[in-house]
């Protein structure tokens, strides 16, 4: 669960490797996905009793069910997943196992909310990204340093998405 910033910038350096993408139509996919009226809907998210912030977080996206319903040929259709597997690998990987199990997922998500306004300044000036005006309302930025999302660990997962093949990442599915 990035935050539109996060997902505006690995947007913006996917852009930059895949220069033949239509950037309007890309762009509106990877930010309607988290606009959606129901967003359990639009990340494919299995429904689950757990009660531990990293079955949780595992189950906020459904590659497999996005798979069934979707294929990705279109520009919007690439930002779309692109922004999924964002999630999913934000989800299951950025985070330490026992660390996010020392959190309910309400504080968790909380902490990590707060956090992402330290941080959008640094996706401004380093990865040059603009809030368009459908999610202006986003554009929270907060003076402060994030001791849970450390700047470097930001900037290798935002290259490790920008770098993906989305095809190779589709056929793995």
């Amino acid at each position: 669960m990035p935050s539109l910033g996060l997902h505006l910038a690995i947007t913006n350096e996917y852009l930059k490797l895949n220069n033949n993408e239509n950037k309007d139509e890309f762009i509106k996919g990877t930010i309607d996905v988290d606009l959606a009226a129901d967003p359990s809907k639009s990340h494919y998210s299995i429904i689950t009793n757990a009660n531990n912030v990293v079955e949780i977080l595992k189950n906020k996206v459904s590659l497999k069910d996005f798979k069934q319903h979707n294929v990705v040929n279109s520009s919007y259709e690439k930002g779309y997943f692109l922004h999924l597997l964002s999630d999913y690998y934000f989800n299951t990987q950025f985070f330490e196992k026992r660390y996010l199990n020392s959190f309910t997922i309400i504080n968790f998500k909380e902490l990590l909310y707060k956090n992402y306004s330290y941080i959008n300044e640094h996706l401004k000036e380093k990865f040059k990204i603009v809030f368009p005006d459908t999610i202006k309302m986003y554009d929270i930025t907060n003076v402060g340093k994030s001791d849970m999302l450390p700047l470097n660990k930001i900037d290798a997962y935002i290259s490790k998405m920008a770098n993906l093949n989305l095809e190779k990442e589709y056929k793995k599915i």
